[in-house]
């Protein structure tokens, strides 16, 4: 598959997030769907006029295979993206990094120069290393 095939859509409408949960929680292993209620509450936050939370959905032939977020913090130059992610099944075909390119692309038309993002070593870091990121430090998960 070519990578050019990869398509991200900003999240804008209410199809757009109920792609974005299925995606996520196929990734992420969420529970349940958000209700429709939750939805339209966060498609309000990420739609408002000075919106500092966008998400992006990535689509191979109409069928959401990724997604990821980012928030902008523009007073401070520094955005941090987040739940990154794509479908098992799509991974290895340049999904992850078109939705990194979006990510910075609206990071950079807020006027934002530098991201920081939480990587597994595994999977993503190898990606983000390749695109410039540069590694500080580790985090260590700890569960009950």
């Amino acid at each position: 598959v070519p990578k050019s095939a990869v398509a991200v859509e900003q999240v804008l409408t209410l199809r757009h997030l109920r792609d974005l949960d299925a995606v996520r929680n196929d990734v992420f292993g969420h529970a349940a769907p958000l209700s429709d209620e939750d939805l339209e509450r966060e498609l309000a936050e990420c739609t408002k006029p000075g919106a500092r939370v966008a998400r992006f959905v990535a689509y191979l032939d109409r069928v959401a295979i990724g997604s990821g977020g980012i928030t902008g913090h523009p007073k401070l130059s520094f955005a941090f993206l987040w739940a990154g992610g794509i479908c098992e099944a799509y991974r290895g075909q340049g999904a992850y990094t078109a939705l990194l390119r979006a990510r910075m692309d609206w990071a950079r038309a807020q006027g934002i120069e530098h991201a920081g993002v939480y990587a597994k070593v595994d999977t993503s870091a190898p990606i983000l290393a390749a695109h410039g990121f540069q590694r500080y430090g580790h985090v260590d998960y700890w569960e009950r």
